[in-house]
């Protein structure tokens, strides 16, 4: 699900050459202007889901547009969220790729290095990082090292000499953990696995 002024203005931004402002596609929801599934609807934060709830603006029908998303590994000296002075990780990012809905899930610090994941599908988002984000083993948590709780409630220190910050890992079945880390340490929870263990995200 997407806030319905969202998906108005991603809409908007690809039919013209331009980014439209989010007050922009706020007024004109506002002014009822806007329907889903044929009802007028006024409140911007309204929540839809484009593909399957019929969106249109004065008439004409909203597609619901394809999704979008990237992977960067995140260079030292850049920040996770626009900025009009700072290095960004949006400077980065491909002209091509570029689009004003497109958003990082979650943030690194200035100087951590790593995956970062770029969307815009805002569902993904929200479930990627909702605090209740599990991991799911291949066979069972046997899987775990003995002691893995406890090395990352105190915080591990990794091969290269990296101090994590403590983090909290449970056991919530037979072959599923959640995990709990703070930013730019979503490593952690594969550093604490036996050899030869696969872990999956869900």
């Amino acid at each position: 699900m997407v806030r319905l002024d969202h998906a108005l203005r991603a809409w908007a931004t690809a039919s013209s050459e331009h980014s439209v402002p989010l007050k922009q596609a706020q007024q004109r929801i506002r002014r009822g202007e806007v329907s889903v599934d044929g009802t007028v609807v006024t409140e911007p934060r309204h929540q839809v889901v484009p593909g399957v709830e019929s969106i249109a603006c004065d008439g004409s029908p909203v597609p619901a547009g394809e999704h979008s998303f990237c992977l960067m590994h995140k260079p030292p000296g850049y920040i996770c969220q626009r900025h009009p002075r700072d290095p960004s990780v949006y400077d980065l990012v491909p002209e091509h790729l570029r689009r004003p809905d497109l958003a990082a899930c979650g943030r690194l610090d200035r100087d951590t290095t790593g995956m970062l994941l770029f969307a815009t599908d805002g569902g993904v988002q929200s479930l990627l990082l909702h605090p209740t984000s599990r991991a799911v083993l291949q066979e069972d948590c046997s899987a775990l090292r003995p002691g893995a709780q406890a090395a990352f409630e105190a915080g591990m220190q990794l091969a290269d000499g990296l101090q994590c910050a403590p983090a909290g890992l449970e056991a919530v079945g037979a072959s599923t953990v959640r995990v709990r880390v703070h930013e730019g340490h979503f490593h952690q929870a594969e550093r604490c696995a036996a050899p030869g263990r696969v872990w999956s995200a869900v």
